[in-house]
């Protein structure tokens, strides 16, 4: 068997890539209540999200749809409420510890026919 030292490059690269891409996959999806994006809820998530409300640095890990964790779209006190009733296993209405999906993209028709831009209600022909 003779080595073939040009195989090294390829090989390497080969690697890198799968360990990148197995990375990036083990991280891909967010936790609800995870603030800090540590893959756990733990009392860390609730003190970001304080930090966060009261315009402190969280560092670079910080996610603001993962710290939503009543999924209103709004953060705010009431979340880290929630992630603290959770950990304390009080019953909560939020998915808290699930899986974060994103929603998948809708296209909904109008639900009116296009007006004139003076608000008349005269409705526009168009070809």
């Amino acid at each position: 068997m003779t080595f073939k030292p040009r195989l090294i490059l390829p090989v390497s690269l080969i690697a890198s890539a799968l360990l990148i891409a197995g990375t990036i996959t083990a991280f891909a999806g967010n936790l609800r209540g995870d603030a800090d994006i540590d893959r756990k809820i733990t009392i860390k998530d609730v003190t970001c999200i304080q930090r966060t409300l009261a315009d402190l640095p969280v560092g670079d890990n910080f996610s603001e749809s993962a710290a939503d964790a009543d999924g209103n779209g709004i953060l705010e006190i009431s979340d880290a409420t929630a992630i603290q009733r959770w950990l304390a296993e009080f019953d909560t209405a939020y998915a808290i510890g699930e899986e974060l999906t994103e929603p998948p993209a809708t296209t909904e028709a109008p639900t009116q026919s296009p007006t004139d831009d003076e608000g008349w209600g005269r409705i526009i022909y168009q070809p």
